[in-house]
């Protein structure tokens, strides 16, 4: 019956406030002049001027029936109620969303069958959809991605419930609620249930991000559906309910509540309370460092040939073998090939590049499927520097998509070393700061080689015996701050006393246990390549008798 006398009073222009009952925008005003507010059923005539006036402001909108909405089960009650209407444009059926400025029809965006959009009218200085709806402040107000969404939910609360929606979905979001926000701002909080993929979420956060901190909220929606309308047609309107309530505060990417910490916390606790540490072939280190973890960055530093490559390899293969680990290795100092014969030189204890004499076919190929043929042993086939971007793309995607635990990178400095018209401190400080990124966000642990500055003033260099300090390390302070533990190795190669093959590992940095100083002394043997303890050298040694 009201349909009816609706559509005997002409075509419906706009929706505004009843002087009777006070109804904010109950009253429908039409084509004829006479309006009728749908709140207390009152029935206005014409008045003589509000025709003209209404059909100046409206011209080149639609008119359309407020329908159910069958397939969205959308009542006609919530279309009704957010002049969402169904009519036809050029011959084609379409759905109506009206939109307002400062209280006033002013366009329509119109919805085909085919999931196609136009919109009519002036879109200048439109509000958010059903803005017009509601009272200037509250206690909670939703913000969907879409009309139907916010019908959706309204309808779930009766249509009591401050429910809004952006005009033209995710990529303009953050500017039409950054147009309201004086009005938004006025609700105690303010939740957005943003579509359940990448573009929704992200608008969420950037739209989040313009509110005063804590008032605003994001929905997350339950796994496998995708909106608020996708809810309602499975008939989820609990779970609607639920997760607007539930939506939780907005914080910036990585701000978290120590409450959020609990379920790590028990975990910690529960497995005994300590990191997973993994120990090396060098047991005063281990002591002192509490082995090697995941998640961090090792950075191994000495003068030129005491070393530092040879004592890295030696972890990595100790890890590899004797832990079952998965190893990236990025070497850019030497090719593949040098790379895999290291590997494989440990295992056999024999420098495997200098001389494969006696070894016969059998024990090479039982040395290649323990190291480089494990499948747990990935390389990069580079040489040189590489833009840092490029780096960490590709230790990134050996920490990811080969499930790599440690990656060597030897060493930093070439890494930059070629990069023209560019400030070597500036270059390191920003690799450095990504690798910190990587082994936090991966879980990678990062075995790093890097050079020392030449010593100044007089004395010895490093290559003559100078203890390295960590104030040493060449290139850029970053190494030093962002590394988790600094190893430093020292020897004389000129010593004529029997002593040029003896090395000191001294520990300059280690965060976990706060402990530094001398630890390791180790002993290099030409004869099997290997840099041990000096107590463990003699059974590599003999070992080697036996290949």
């Amino acid at each position: 019956m009201l349909m009816d006398q609706e559509q005997d009073q002409g075509t419906f222009l706009y929706h505004t406030s009843c002087p009777a009952c006070g109804s904010k925008d109950n009253r429908a005003v039409y084509s004829s002049g006479t309006s009728y507010c749908f709140g207390c059923t009152k029935f206005f005539p014409s008045d003589g001027e509000t025709t003209a006036v209404a059909t100046k402001k409206m011209t080149g909108l639609i008119s359309g029936d407020y329908l159910p909405l069958a397939k969205r089960r959308l009542s006609q009650e919530t279309t009704r109620k957010f002049g969402y209407a169904c009519g036809t444009y050029e011959g084609r059926s379409v759905q109506i969303a009206n939109y307002y400025t400062d209280g006033e029809l002013s366009a329509q965006h119109l919805r085909f069958e085919d999931k196609g959009f136009k919109w009519l009218g002036d879109v200048t200085n439109i509000g958010l959809y059903g803005q017009q709806l509601w009272r200037d402040k509250g206690k909670r107000i939703v913000i969907t991605e879409g009309e139907i969404d916010a019908m959706s939910i309204s309808q779930v609360f009766n249509n009591k419930w401050q429910t809004v929606s952006v005009p033209n979905g995710a990529a303009s979001a953050k500017k039409y609620i950054a147009k309201q926000i004086d009005w938004l701002e006025q609700y105690d909080d303010v939740v957005l249930a943003f579509d359940a993929d990448e573009a929704g979420l992200a608008a969420a956060k950037a739209c989040a991000s313009i509110f005063t901190p804590g008032k605003c909220r994001i929905a997350t929606y339950p796994a496998g559906c995708k909106d608020a309308s996708d809810m309602l047609q499975r008939g989820m309107e609990k779970e609607i309910a639920t997760f607007v309530f539930e939506a939780k505060v907005y914080r910036p990417d990585g701000i978290v509540t120590g409450v959020d910490l609990k379920a790590k916390l028990r975990e910690f606790w529960t497995g005994g309370g300590s990191y997973t540490s993994y120990d090396t072939l060098y047991p005063q280190f281990n002591e002192k460092c509490a082995g090697i973890r995941k998640g961090e960055i090792t950075m191994f530093t000495a003068g030129t040939g005491i070393g530092k490559s040879t004592m890295v390899a030696e972890i990595a293969h100790d890890f590899m073998n004797r832990h079952k680990l998965t190893i990236g290795y990025v070497a850019l100092e030497e090719n593949t090939l040098r790379t895999a014969l290291r590997m494989m030189s440990i295992q056999l204890s024999r420098p495997l590049h200098l001389s494969t004499e006696g070894i016969t076919e059998a024990v090479y190929d039982k040395a290649f499927s323990e190291t480089v043929g494990s499948g747990r042993f990935y390389l990069y086939d580079h040489f040189g520097s590489l833009e840092s971007d490029n780096l960490i793309a590709k230790l990134k995607y050996l920490a990811t998509g080969c499930g790599c635990d440690f990656i060597v990178v030897d060493h930093i400095s070439i890494a930059v070393s070629g990069i023209e018209d560019g400030d070597e401190r500036r270059i390191i400080d920003n690799l450095m700061t990504k690798l910190r990124s990587l082994a936090e966000q991966t879980g990678v642990g990062v075995l790093c080689v890097c050079h020392l500055r030449n010593p100044l003033g007089g004395g010895p260099s490093f290559e003559e015996g100078k203890r390295p300090s960590i104030n040493d390390l060449r290139g850029s302070g970053g190494i030093k701050q962002m590394s988790d533990t600094v190893i430093g190795l020292g020897r004389n190669q000129q010593a004529d006393d029997g002593t040029r093959d003896i090395s000191n590992v001294y520990v300059l940095k280690c965060r976990f246990t706060g402990d530094t100083g001398e630890a390791d002394t180790l002993e290099y043997s030409k004869r099997t390549g290997r840099l041990l303890v000096q107590g463990d050298q003699a059974a590599a040694d003999f070992a080697a008798d036996f290949m």
